[in-house]
């Protein structure tokens, strides 16, 4: 399959999860049909046009391939209507975390990907990815009151770094893309997943008692 086609349907399995994940966040704070959508297209879209906007990719993204953006909208639209053709407590609807799992391992990967496109150095390349990945979670989370997920000790922003950061250094050994994508996503999310299972957790801070 063409490269460029693989990146696309990446960008819109991306967008879809991350729009998914917005959508059941908007769930649980009981939001109406457009705050699902609105929540939704923001988490699909918001860090990839970051990213765009701090490597000087103008106009974003989305905005000269709208496709992602139409995915953003419809997503969340769906499971609005499912949820209330289904009848589900939101409280039993497990999907946020592991939605969000799928897209911050494709986005730290695309992420990067562009970076390194722009001619940006490897390191920050993988920073751009992570940001790009972590970005429209952290924009979901403001817009539903909680704290965002990257300020909760969950091993995700370390996620996001390593499954880019692996990218960027695959691509730097020279490793080609058919390669060096699968095997950045994989270890991205499956650190992710594994975390998530575990209950693992980055130390936070803790005072000593006098």
């Amino acid at each position: 399959m063409d490269l460029l086609v693989t990146v696309q349907y990446l960008d819109w399995l991306g967008s879809a999860a991350f729009a998914v994940s917005g959508a059941i966040a908007a769930a649980r704070r009981r939001f109406d049909v457009m705050g699902f959508v609105v929540v939704g297209a923001i988490t699909g879209i918001g860090g990839g046009t970051l990213r765009d906007l701090l490597i000087g990719r103008l106009p974003v993204a989305w905005m000269v391939h709208p496709s992602s953006l139409y995915v953003s909208l419809v997503c969340p639209f769906a499971v609005f209507v499912l949820l209330r053709m289904r009848g589900h407590a939101i409280e039993t609807v497990p999907g946020l975390r592991w939605a969000d799992a799928v897209g911050l391992a494709v986005f730290s990967v695309l992420g990067c990907s562009a970076a390194l496109e722009r001619g940006i150095d490897p390191f920050i390349a993988a920073i751009m990815g992570a940001l790009t990945a972590a970005g429209g979670g952290v924009i979901r989370d403001l817009l539903c009151g909680t704290v965002p997920i990257v300020f909760r000790r969950e091993v995700y922003i370390l996620a996001a770094l390593t499954g880019g950061g692996l990218y960027a250094m695959l691509r730097n050994l020279g490793l080609a893309d058919p390669l060096a994508v699968p095997c950045a996503l994989a270890v991205g999310f499956v650190l992710r997943a594994i975390a998530m299972v575990k209950g693992w957790s980055v130390p936070g801070w803790r005072e000593r008692n006098r």
